[in-house]
């Protein structure tokens, strides 16, 4: 009787069609030491952990009041000009 093995095509086929973002909150229960393994298994997983929703996630998973600051409004004027 033959056995059933995991191949490479089943693994992209099952995990590949996972959209972003529930990628995204498995990713960001992971440690961050992982991020760079993660990165190594799949281009598509390296493009997405270098994105910004990736690590605004990433950065409210760890410090939950981060989410609700405003995003810093750019540069600190220099004040009225003489």
């Amino acid at each position: 009787m033959a056995q059933a093995s995991a191949t490479t095509e089943d693994f992209d086929y099952s995990v590949g069609k996972l959209p972003d973002h529930l990628l995204i909150e498995i990713f960001t229960r992971l440690p961050p030491s992982q991020f760079v393994v993660i990165s190594c298994v799949k281009k598509q997983w390296a493009t997405l952990l270098k994105g910004e929703p990736f690590w605004q996630a990433a950065l409210v998973k760890t410090w939950p009041f981060a989410g609700e600051r405003k995003r810093w409004p750019g540069p600190i004027s220099q004040g009225p000009s003489r």
